[in-house]
């Protein structure tokens, strides 16, 4: 598996994606008209945590896992649920997909266990997600890159599945061996925008280019 150092934040490929850490929090005069009565109490899972001195944008953050790597967090179109990449074990394993309810409760695995996952996205009125992976390639974890000289994200075999929430109904959308990932969903769930790299050189770009296809097929 090729890799290259990222130059940028990959989640600023895809405009309108919403990357967050496994924080969720309120913004400060967002002007949804939210009150806070209408928020999902905090269960037990969810940890309170202060904003840092000075911050005047956030309020009400809750820390919702612990342990292990967690990250590329995207909210269900009902906002009730997050689907996320997590490595249960810091530097053993891969990431696979999980899904959260965001007041820290419901965790529980939606990919295979197989290889590498990442890019997960909720569609079909919450009923389905969509994710990379790169199992069919291989089913064992990919080497790690050198990270050596800054962050890298791997640009590896990746292709797209589709599956139902629980993991069942796994669909494969992409099927051309190469590098398929940073998926982003219609809201009418009938065209998936990706990045795609047809061929895997050490000379990769940083921001393959964008194709589309049809998620329901």
């Amino acid at each position: 598996m090729e890799s290259r150092v990222m130059t940028g934040r990959r989640a600023d490929w895809l405009t309108g994606r919403l990357l967050a850490a496994i924080c969720t929090f309120s913004a400060v005069s967002c002007g949804s008209g939210t009150s806070s009565s209408a928020r999902p109490p905090v269960s037990p899972s969810a940890r309170p945590l202060e904003a840092e001195a000075g911050e005047s944008h956030l309020k009400n953050i809750r820390q919702l896992t612990f342990g292990g790597n967690n990250a590329e967090s995207y909210f269900s179109r009902s906002g009730k649920q997050l689907v996320f990449q997590r490595q249960d074990t810091v530097g053993k394993g891969c990431d696979q997909e999980y899904i959260i309810n965001i007041d820290g409760t419901g965790l529980r695995r939606v990919s295979n266990g197989l290889g590498r996952t990442t890019c997960g996205y909720f569609y079909d009125n919450d009923r389905r997600v969509l994710y990379s992976s790169t199992f069919k390639h291989d089913p064992a974890c990919p080497t790690p890159p050198d990270q050596s000289r800054g962050y890298v994200w791997p640009l590896g075999h990746l292709e797209i599945y589709t599956s139902q929430t629980d993991g069942s109904d796994l669909r494969q959308l992409t099927d051309n061996g190469a590098y398929n990932a940073e998926s982003t969903v219609s809201p009418d769930g009938s065209i998936d925008l990706y990045r795609a790299l047809l061929l895997v050189p050490p000379a990769a770009p940083c921001a393959p280019p964008l194709r589309a296809a049809a998620p329901n097929r």
